[in-house]
């Protein structure tokens, strides 16, 4: 019996350690996903190189974006002049320069809004990860999640992990077998500074139409620059 009371009294102050762990990796969390938010009005321009396959065929571009141009103009090819593209690879670019604000990922603020539900996974000696619960009105429920990696040195969010727990279908002829999408961040350059975007990867597969299709993409990040607003042109201005 005293065995029995010991070993409880054992366990007992195991798991309040490690809850208290789990208590401080939250804490780290919420505190470097509310650091971000000081640059979430800020405006950045980059040059990322796109490379994707869909249904087998490739299709890769360099391109550069830079909040300073005008608006419809403010993604641009690099090295490659938009007569040497495809007829789909056009239909692809011109509705990217659509896209006005293409630097609105560039850092993770606002991920704090995801951690209402947010869970301790585990942790290294470096590294914490946590899971929470992604909903959309457009989807059903508990079918996507987001995993996050939180470099404990370093105190920033290293990776975001959105992925798929189950397959679902979107609309009624269409299935959903797989998604996600991993966004990988660079340290801060300086104390204080912004924690950047270097690395986007995705994939899905499923089937829609009858059809089943498959698609992966992977996008590197570089030349990051933080813009002043007072050199944003307003849309009067581009008029």
């Amino acid at each position: 019996m005293r065995s029995m009371l010991v070993l409880g009294a054992v366990l007992a102050v195991f798991f309040a350690e490690a809850s208290a762990d789990e208590e401080t990796a939250l804490a780290l969390l919420r505190d470097v996903a509310a650091e971000a938010n000081a640059y979430e009005e800020k405006r950045f321009a980059f040059t990322v190189d796109y490379s994707a396959e869909e249904n087998g065929e490739a299709i890769s571009a360099v391109l550069r974006f830079d909040p300073r141009r005008p608006s419809g103009e403010k993604w641009d090819l690099i090295g490659a002049d938009i007569d040497d593209l495809t007829k789909d690879e056009r239909k692809r670019f011109k509705a990217l320069q659509k896209d006005e604000n293409g630097d609105k990922d560039i850092t993770y603020a606002g991920v704090d809004e995801m951690l209402t539900d947010v869970s301790f996974v585990d942790e290294t000696e470096t590294h914490a990860r946590f899971r929470t619960p992604l909903s959309d009105e457009d989807l059903p429920d508990g079918v996507m999640e987001a995993l996050l990696t939180v470099d404990k040195n370093a105190r920033y969010i290293s990776e975001i992990r959105v992925q798929t727990i189950k397959p679902f279908k979107p609309a009624p002829i269409a299935k959903i077998k797989s998604l996600f999408e991993t966004l990988s961040f660079s340290p801060p350059a300086e104390e204080g500074g912004p924690v950047l975007l270097t690395r986007s990867e995705s994939g899905a597969e499923g089937k829609a139409m009858f059809r089943k299709f498959s698609a992966k993409s992977v996008e590197i990040y570089s030349d990051i620059e933080i813009i002043d607003a007072s050199d944003i042109p307003s849309r009067s201005s581009d008029d």
